[in-house]
């Protein structure tokens, strides 16, 4: 059973294949820099802002106060700045990011929290109303902006949790309802963050998963269309085109026929004569890559490909020929790896035609008409090895290429016709 790569931690939310993670840590970075750095600012400037009050409400504690807002809370925020704004450290960012705003939002919470229990120790009751108000809006805030993971959220929560609940250990002036309406206000804005922070995190991570999912079967379904059209048509059905329908006035066709393959098939069993055929047809696939013209289908075990069907092209008969050529070492190399009497007849034929997708449930790339019928003739008249071309390829063809003339051939459907064998390219002779 194949795992599935989206599948998560019930508790951490972590996706556990490696990959996913990363890649999920990855795009979380470059979506969510941009947000996480602006609400970074804000706290900044708030928390710079609310500082002007200390004075006013702090009275003797103003100057442990000032140290830890100024001192440890702000400093530990800036810090966090460059690994959000700097693209030098865009590296870091995107492996570490999570930890590293938790980190960095930990400590400068857990300063933050000594100063609202300073606020909450104070007599006045306007100084204990800002210290409760403080501390439930910037938790709030950072369990709502911050995007923690859960784990981090977590030990963020535990963290000033425990801050607020150890008050009286390190300020006396804490206790009764202070204390009480404190510890209130410190348990239920952790478990309403935590909550916020695990339903935020959850659906993150499913909605990654399933626009992933879906860009995948995108990108799988493009590549099967690209597989069974041409790559300029492809793009043409996938802009909504209805009908793609083109007459072209040069057009060069070529098809291949393994001889004996009707006895091949009854020697072989079903998996050897499928395993043959799809190395015969793996190698005529790259052929036809590597000289960039189009492989039009298979039919049986007739083998179909054109040049200038899908666009311009100067010279499509030239390509092909090239692509003739090579089929028959490629032929010859296998029948000597195999030990197999194997063989190809091969017809090319150039002209008109016209060129078209049919098919709404499983459209294909198709061609017609006389051209695609003399190439077929080519080819079904021909002789084993040989590679027969029509009077007008081979004048096409002549000055680059070794030509020689077969004769008048009865072809059926046509009449007697003057063929040609295509032989070589002059330069290789």
């Amino acid at each position: 059973m194949i795992p599935d790569p989206y599948a998560l931690h019930s508790w951490r939310l972590h996706f556990l294949d490696p990959k996913t993670e990363l890649a999920y840590r990855e795009a979380f970075y470059l979506t969510r820099r941009p947000a996480l750095l602006a609400a970074l600012i804000i706290a900044i400037v708030v928390m710079s802002l609310f500082g002007v009050l200390d004075p006013a409400i702090a009275g003797p504690e103003l100057g442990p106060i000032l140290l830890l807002r100024y001192g440890v809370a702000l400093p530990v925020l800036l810090g966090l700045v460059p690994f959000l704004a700097l693209e030098c450290l865009a590296p870091l960012g995107k492996r570490w990011l999570p930890e590293l705003v938790a980190g960095f939002l930990s400590a400068a919470m857990g300063a933050l929290s000594v100063v609202c229990v300073k606020y909450i120790a104070l007599s006045s009751v306007e100084a204990a109303i800002g210290g409760i108000g403080g501390f439930a809006v910037g938790m709030t805030s950072v369990y709502g902006t911050a995007r923690l993971r859960f784990p981090h959220a977590v030990a963020l929560g535990l963290a000033t949790a425990l801050t607020g609940l150890a008050a009286p250990l390190y300020d006396p002036n804490i206790a009764g309802t202070r204390y009480a309406l404190m510890t209130a206000i410190v348990l239920g804005t952790t478990a309403v963050g935590l909550f916020t922070a695990y339903s935020i995190e959850l659906y993150d991570r499913r909605d990654y998963a399933h626009r992933a999912q879906i860009a995948q079967e995108q990108e799988r379904s493009e590549r099967l269309l690209r597989a069974m059209l041409p790559p300029a048509i492809a793009e043409e059905l996938k802009a909504g085109a209805r009908t793609i329908a083109r007459r072209h006035g040069n057009v060069a066709v070529l098809f291949a026929d393994i001889v004996g393959f009707t006895p091949l098939c009854e020697r072989l069993t079903a998996n050897d004569l499928v395993g043959f055929l799809e190395r015969v047809f793996g190698r005529f696939d790259a052929v036809v890559a590597a000289h960039g013209v189009e492989k039009i289908k298979t039919v049986g075990d007739a083998y179909m490909i054109a040049a200038g069907a899908t666009g311009s092209d100067e010279r499509p008969a030239a390509r092909l020929a090239d692509v003739a050529l090579v089929m028959l070492e490629e032929t010859r190399a296998l029948a000597a790896e195999t030990g197999l009497d194997l063989a190809v007849r091969i017809g090319l034929a150039t002209g008109p035609a016209v060129a078209g997708v049919i098919g709404e449930q499983k459209p294909a790339f198709d061609l017609w008409g006389d051209t695609v019928n003399a190439a077929a003739r080519m080819e079904s008249h021909g002789e084993p090895g040989r590679i027969q071309i029509t009077s007008a390829t081979a004048a096409t063809l002549a000055p680059e290429y070794s030509c020689e003339l077969r004769g008048l051939v009865p072809i059926k459907g046509k009449g007697t016709l003057e063929t040609w064998w295509l032989v070589a390219r002059r330069r290789d002779l």
